[in-house]
Formats: C-alpha cells, structure tokens, sequence
C-alpha cells in the first residue's frame, strides 16, 4: 500500500493560501451506466486537501501508479 501522505508532503503547496499543511484521502467513484447500477467503484483518486482552507486537488491513481511512478510525475508536477 502506498503512503501518500509522504508522497505529497513536502511536494504539494496550496495555490490558493501557499500553505504545505494537507491532508490526504483517497476515494473511489463509480462510473455511468452497468457499473454505476452494480456499484462498482472503478474510478479511484487520491485527494490532497489543504489543511488551512481547505482547497481539494484530486489525482488519479491510475495515472499516478505505484509508489515509483507516483515519484516521477510529483517530481514533474512540482519540481523535487
């Protein structure tokens, strides 16, 4: 299991209120159609949110993958 937590931190700041104080969850959505009526969540996100005002970023990870992908594109996002 990753820890995101220690992914983002460090990394993300705010653009809303410049804080770097977050809080992470990670949730998952259902898509339209069959699986919305089955229920399954086959959409899966994490989210950083900004313990200060509360701004939201959601990543997906799908895109982000594992810990080591997670890494490349945090460090392409937000410099290292």
């Amino acid at each position: 299991m990753t820890d995101w937590y220690r992914l983002f931190k460090g990394r993300w700041k705010c653009p809303k209120c410049g804080s770097q104080d977050i809080i992470i969850n990670e949730h998952a959505l259902t898509g339209a159609g069959f699986t919305r009526l089955m229920n399954w969540q086959s959409y899966e996100y994490v989210a950083v949110t900004c313990a200060r005002c509360g701004y939201t970023e959601f990543y997906s990870k799908q895109v982000l993958g594992g810990e080591r992908e997670a890494m490349k594109i945090l460090d392409l996002l937000f410099g290292s």
